[in-house]
């Protein structure tokens, strides 16, 4: 494609053993944009991002970061070329706390001019700086999922990967989430979240890839898939 793509994904194949879960999958986005990886459960959304941030092993295919193969490095080493990657579980450390937590992600991206510090963190989540000495253990869930992705926005990623962010938690915190990815916006971090909630990406996205049974099976701009209602419930039961 004559397009230039921040992120391209090629024929991806994954597998778990014996058993073949994302089949010769391609999808690409733009710097600064947000792309909605939507699908039921099990179509392999989860697998997708920990595939892109090197937790999973990809058997073939290719992913392009910036027209750099990047498919074959360790986890440690796409986390320092910028992929930020938010886990479905969250993954604080309980034990220790917000601060220390903010703290353990902070890391330098060469390739940013502006660096999130942890002023800036707590700019874009103020309710951290007010539990910023309370153990993550003792936070609720959708405090504990606003600490995960601050963690990670600490390493000052170029792409940030979501997976599935407003599982589980109250309209009103899932708003805050929605305002806080549209702040990210303003700052040209690309996006990649993992998705069921359709209206919360009708609200936030740019475009949106689904993905069922392993595969992409469509690929637009969001406003394309809003209006087009046969895949909206032939892929989503919307």
């Amino acid at each position: 494609m004559s397009e230039n793509y921040y992120l391209k994904v090629n024929n991806l194949n994954v597998f778990y053993d014996n058993s073949q879960i994302l089949f010769d999958l391609s999808l690409s986005t733009k710097k600064g944009k947000t792309l909605a990886l939507l699908g039921r459960n099990g179509a392999g959304k989860s697998t997708t991002l920990k595939s892109l941030a090197g937790l999973t092993p990809i058997k073939s295919g290719s992913v392009l970061l910036d027209n750099q193969n990047i498919e074959n490095l360790k986890p440690y080493n796409i986390s320092r070329l910028g992929i930020g990657y938010v886990p479905e579980d969250r993954q604080v450390f309980k034990l220790h706390s917000v601060e220390e937590n903010l703290l353990i992600g902070a890391k330098k991206n060469l390739k940013r001019e502006e660096e999130i510090h942890l002023s800036g963190v707590y700019d874009f989540f103020p309710l951290l700086y007010d539990l910023r000495n309370r153990n993550a253990g003792l936070l609720s869930g959708g405090e504990q999922q606003m600490l995960s992705i601050a963690r990670t926005l600490m390493g000052n990623p170029d792409i940030l990967l979501l997976d599935e962010p407003s599982e589980g938690l109250a309209p009103i915190i899932v708003q805050d989430i929605a305002k806080l990815i549209k702040n990210l916006q303003n700052t040209n971090v690309t996006i990649i979240i993992a998705e069921q909630n359709i209206r919360f990406c009708f609200a936030i996205a740019d475009h949106a890839a689904i993905i069922d049974k392993g595969s992409i099976v469509f690929e637009n701009s969001i406003d394309e898939l809003r209006k087009d209602t046969k895949t909206l419930k032939k892929y989503l039961a919307v």
